[in-house]
Order: C-alpha cells, then structure tokens, then sequence
C-alpha cells in the first residue's frame, strides 16, 4: 500500500498505528478526530517491490490500499503492466491518484477504486501489493490464500503473522528517517495436503503430505513400504520431491490442480517418466497426514 490506506484500515477497526514515531502520534489524534495520516511508500522501496514480485507486462496488479497511486502507476510505466488497478478507502485519495496517473499518461492501463479492500474481487490478480498494518495482514491472510496458486504477495514492512515469506529483502530509501524497510515476497500455494496415490512400473505409490502454507513434510509408501523423502518444496503449484529408493534417488517434479498431481519422474539413470497421482479421501490411508 503506497498510502495512508494501512492506517485508516486499522483505525476502522479501532487500534492505532505504530509504524514509527511521528505516524503513531498522528494515528493517535486520527482515532479522536476521524482523520487520516498519510505515510507513503517511498519510490525507491516501490521499485523494489515491484522487481520483488517480478512484475511484467501480462500481470495484473492490485494495490490493496493504494493511496495517491503511485504503486499501480509505477508499475503500469515503469514495468510495462497493461492493467493495473487500485483500491483504496479515502475518496480524496482515489481523486489525487487518478490525476497522477492522468499526468503520469497511464491513465488507460490502471484503475482506481473507492471501496474497502476486503470487499474486493482478488481473483483475477496475478499480483498483489499491501502496506498493510499486521492486524489487518492477518485478516486479509485467509483471503490471500484462496487465491489461485502461484499469485505473488509483497508486502512493504509488515509479514503474514505465521506464514513465513517466500523471500525477503531490506529496502533503502533516500532520505528516510525510518532506516531500512522490510519488503516480503508471498507465493500463494497449491493446496497439496492429503493422500496421494498413483501406479509406477506395476508399483503401489501413496504420498502423504502435512501442509502448512507453502511448507510441505511428505511421507512415500512403495507397495506399502515406506520409503526416505528428501528436499520437499511447494511453490505455488509446482511441487518438488525426491524418494530415495534402494536403486538411488528419484526426482518428482509435477504441478497441482485440484485433486490431480501429475509431472515426470527422473530416476537414477538419467530417464524421466511422466506419473500422475489422484488424491484420495484420507480416512482410506494408514498414512499420518494434517494440513492447513
């Protein structure tokens, strides 16, 4: 969020902000007055934001927040993205980035939009930017992961409570009292949790997988014997693992779509096989499995 937008979410639920001194002594006086301060993110840490997330011309950016806009139009002239849009609160707000699109000749490429951003409809966004109080990130948290996998989430300063960053990065602004800024990159996972089984070469295969957001902890029966699992790893859709077999370690890669996971298989010899697990009701399994 590039505005006051973080403040005003928080106040609207009734608590102060505290992002440094001087906001916080104003987000005190706004919860008397009603008013709203204004703290956008500086230019240098919209950039790397936006490079966080690897923004490209086929993406559709949502600000969650937007402020006087400069996120969504950095990104529509900077970055090349041909639809990028706004939501913000504060009707002013909305007014000014309108014209600073206008003046930035972006006008055509983004929108902006009064509104509150937990009504609005995330499913077309392949990107989305917040600068959002944590209380307010935790909120929007459940929301963010219903989204289709592989939706990038950065985030200036403030993380997702217990669903750790994809990546992070310290962000310098000139002449910022406020120091560095933290930026954090979100890969919305696949819900891979469950059983999992498939037949490979006349074998029984079960996979099953704890998930808690992105973390994966697989377990691999073969014919019901259960087998080593190294390097699990779930990133968006695309999943990662290797069962190490008494022949030597074979390499899973696939994607996940609803209840099918399918990819190739590369064994020791160099070979890749494609494979293609159902998942199944978890009460048929003898396999340990929880997600979240």
């Amino acid at each position: 969020m590039s505005g006051c937008a973080a403040v005003r979410r928080i106040l609207r639920v009734g608590a102060a902000c505290v992002v440094a001194s001087a906001v916080g002594i104003a987000a005190a006086r706004a919860v008397e007055d009603d008013s709203s301060p204004y703290a956008p993110t500086p230019e240098d840490v919209v950039k790397v934001m936006l490079k966080a997330a690897a923004v490209k011309a086929g993406d559709r950016v949502v600000d969650l927040g937007s402020g006087d806009g400069r996120i969504v139009i950095a990104a529509a002239k900077q970055f090349g993205v041909r639809k990028a849009v706004g939501v913000e609160l504060d009707a002013h707000l909305v007014d000014m980035a309108r014209q600073n699109a206008a003046k930035a000749g972006v006008a055509d490429r983004v929108e902006f939009h009064v509104g509150d951003l937990f009504a609005y409809d995330l499913a077309a966004a392949t990107v989305i930017t917040v600068y959002l109080l944590p209380e307010v990130n935790l909120k929007l948290r459940p929301k963010l992961l219903d989204l289709k996998p592989g939706t990038r989430v950065v985030a200036h300063q403030f993380g997702m409570g217990e669903w750790q960053p994809d990546r992070s990065w310290k962000a310098l602004a000139d002449n910022d009292p406020r120091g560095p800024a933290n930026v954090y990159l979100w890969v919305v996972p696949a819900k891979a949790g469950g059983v999992w089984r498939w037949q490979e070469g006349g074998r029984r295969f079960e996979l099953g997988i704890a998930q808690t957001f992105q973390k994966i902890q697989p377990v691999v029966k073969m014919d019901g014997a259960v087998q080593r699992v190294e390097a699990p790893d779930l990133t968006g859709e695309r999943i990662f693992f290797v069962v190490v077999r008494d022949d030597g370690p074979h390499n899973y890669e696939g994607r996940v779509a609803g209840d099918t996971m399918a990819g190739t298989m590369m064994g020791p010899d160099g070979a890749s096989v494609p494979w293609k697990a159902q998942r199944v009701p978890a009460q048929t399994s003898a396999l340990p499995v929880s997600s979240r």
